[in-house]
């Protein structure tokens, strides 16, 4: 599958797409929570993520049909770090969307921002998004840290990956 990246800046029109992601149950789990986002609450979040100097997002949909949305990545950048997340819609799991993505992130940083390093923090039982980040030249460090998610009612442990240039 080829895909197409549509970087959203000010574009309100891609909220309801991206609120469509957000919302599936994989999403869902692995970002934590139990439920999808309320809608209203969803809206601020994004207009506030529209103002933000520290990220960008990307919707990614399929080339030859720009209408179906298949992920979204977002790039957070904070102290010469570039911090990768995405998601990828869930009948399209294990299709290479992901790679395809985390593929096009490590490119964007690479070309426009060279001296920062690029990392990702994966919850340790998310072997998918694992696999995904061993394929594109990710290493896990020694670097853990716990987060508590309401999908699972408990603690769990996010592993660090960082980006091997070469």
């Amino acid at each position: 599958m080829v895909l197409r990246f549509d970087i959203i800046e000010d574009r309100e029109s891609h909220m309801e797409s991206l609120y469509q992601l957000k919302s599936e149950t994989n999403d869902i789990y692995w970002s934590g929570y139990t439920q999808a986002p309320d809608f209203q609450k969803f809206t601020l979040w994004y207009k506030e993520q529209l103002q933000r100097p520290d990220r960008k997002i990307w919707l990614v949909m399929e080339m030859m049909n720009p209408e179906k949305i298949v992920g979204y990545l977002y790039l957070t950048f904070e102290n010469n770090t570039v911090n990768i997340s995405h998601g990828v819609k869930e009948d399209l799991g294990g299709k290479g969307v992901g790679t395809q993505i985390v593929n096009f992130a490590t490119n964007v940083c690479q070309a426009f921002y060279p001296e920062y390093s690029i990392e990702a923090w994966i919850t340790e039982t998310n072997q998918a998004s694992i696999k995904t980040f061993l394929k594109n030249n990710f290493i896990k460090t020694d670097k853990e840290k716990k987060c508590f998610h309401e999908s699972v009612k408990k603690e769990v442990t996010q592993f660090n990956f960082i980006f091997s240039k070469g």
